[in-house]
This record gives C-alpha cells, sequence and structure tokens, in this order.
C-alpha cells in the first residue's frame, strides 16, 4: 500500500504517464486480501485467549507507573519531574528485588519516604491494571462504556456492509444469468439491432444505492 501511495503522491502534478504501474501493486494488494480472507476467520476462531497470564503480564511490566506518577501531580500536586523520580526509583527497586506493584506495603512505604501521603485505597486504584483500564471511557479508551460504544459502531458498519454485499451479489448472479440468456440466442444474431434487442431483453436492471 505504501508503494502506492509514494507511486501516485507526486505524479498528477508532472509526468502522468506512469499511472498503469500502479495496476501491478493494486493486483498485489488485492491478492494478499482475498489471502487474509481465507486465513484471518480461522485465526480468529481458533484463538484462546489466556485471561490469567494477561492479568499477569501488566503487573511484571509495570504499565500502571504512569499511572500513579499522574495520580502523584494531579491529587497530591507533585512537580511531574519530582513524580517521575518518585516512580522511576519504585520501578526501579522493586525490579531489582524482583517485585512488582503486588507489593502494596512496598509502593507505600516508598510514596512516605518522600513525604507523600496517599490514602491506601487510592494508590490500591492507581496502581491495578483493570481498575486504571476501566476507567477510560472516552473515545477509543479501555472502559466498557467506550468499548459498548466501539461495538455498536463497528455492529454499525458490520450490517451495512453485509447489505452491499447482498447487493453485489445479486448483481453478480443476475449478470451471470444474463450473459447465460444472451449465450443462448446468440445464434438468432445477424445485426447489431439485434444485439440491442437482445441486451434490452435479457440484460438485468439495477437501481444500487449505498449509503
Amino acid at each position: 500500500m505504501n508503494a502506492g501511495f509514494i507511486m501516485m503522491k507526486g505524479l498528477p502534478s508532472g509526468y502522468n504517464r506512469d499511472f498503469h504501474e500502479d495496476k501491478e501493486v493494486l493486483v498485489a494488494q488485492m491478492n494478499i486480501a482475498c489471502q487474509m480472507m481465507q486465513i484471518v476467520p480461522p485465526l480468529v476462531e481458533s484463538t484462546t485467549l489466556n485471561l490469567n497470564r494477561m492479568k499477569e503480564l501488566p503487573l511484571h511490566s509495570f504499565s500502571t507507573a504512569t499511572e500513579l506518577a499522574n495520580y502523584l501531580v494531579k491529587v497530591h500536586k507533585v512537580p511531574f519531574r519530582e513524580a517521575h523520580h518518585v516512580v522511576g526509583s519504585l520501578v526501579g527497586e522493586l525490579a531489582r528485588a524482583g517485585q512488582t506493584f503486588e507489593n502494596r506495603k512496598y509502593c507505600m512505604e516508598h510514596l512516605k519516604k518522600h513525604k507523600i501521603n496517599a490514602p491506601a485505597n487510592e494508590v490500591e486504584a492507581v496502581l491495578d491494571p483493570t481498575t486504571v483500564m476501566q476507567s477510560y471511557n472516552s473515545l477509543g479508551g479501555t472502559g466498557p462504556k467506550a468499548m459498548a460504544a466501539c461495538i455498536e459502531r463497528y455492529q454499525e458498519r458490520l450490517n451495512q456492509a453485509r447489505k452491499e454485499l447482498a447487493v453485489d451479489e445479486a448483481r453478480v448472479a443476475g449478470a451471470y444469468n444474463a450473459a447465460r440468456k444472451l449465450a443462448g440466442q446468440a445464434g438468432s444474431i445477424k445485426t447489431v439491432q439485434d444485439i440491442d434487442r437482445l441486451v434490452q431483453e435479457f440484460a438485468p436492471k439495477y437501481n444500487v444505492k449505498y449509503a
């Protein structure tokens, strides 16, 4: 796809005869798309999600470290440079000890050492990946409301695509049947008028409208 974009971006204002070279790229992309259509459905259907492992990984990767720094800035008015240092040193100490944010006691002691008196329940919410994930409900977020809206939008697009596909399938089937009927009458064609008559008689009539 990038090859097509790079090829096309400068041509309309200059030498246009190279437009024919985009066909090779287009055909290659269509071939890849057709192969994906065969691979992706069975891949999705056969995929098994290890939810327990997914729950463990954010803790071992300190994924909520930025959230903790933002919390210190927003709630406790700690300058971001200092908050970055506090959280960075906490992550470093835990990593060297083979620990994670699951060691809440150490996290609380580290904050107190830096003269930050944060309630335990607030720190728990900030460090818990599930709570953090569910808190983002703006457009494109990971919270339940955002995800529900995202699924609804994609369901609408899927339903529209199914309607358009049904129209296209009917059009292709109609054209195929019309071609068979025309072929059956080919022996009677003597003039251009005969061709026009057969086309008018057998060619399907369409009124295709897409939203």
